[in-house]
């Protein structure tokens, strides 16, 4: 039988620079940013380039979660919404 899960909470998103943070449902590193007050809204004056240090960075988006304890069975992790780059890491390693 397969496993799914929706990974919809608890996740944290960390530069290696700032500590991480609690982000809530699906956002981009700029709206967790702001949501969090290290960065000012884009969307105001001038700020767009205030936040380009944003884009800037390398970001980690961060969720524990368990799999179920049976054997050998394969536990697939589907990334909707994934823009850009990015790696995806369980235990440490490359996911794949």
């Amino acid at each position: 039988m397969a496993f799914k899960r929706r990974l919809d909470v608890s996740w944290t998103l960390s530069d290696g620079i700032l500590d991480a943070f609690p982000i809530g449902g699906q956002t981009d590193a700029l709206s967790a940013a702001v949501e969090a007050g290290y960065a000012p809204d884009p969307l105001i004056g001038m700020n767009l380039t205030a936040c380009e240090w944003v884009y800037n960075r390398r970001w980690t988006y961060r969720c524990a979660f368990e799999t179920p304890a049976e054997g050998d069975e394969r536990v697939y992790l589907i990334f909707d919404n994934l823009c850009g780059r990015g790696t995806a890491l369980v235990n440490g390693q490359i996911a794949g």
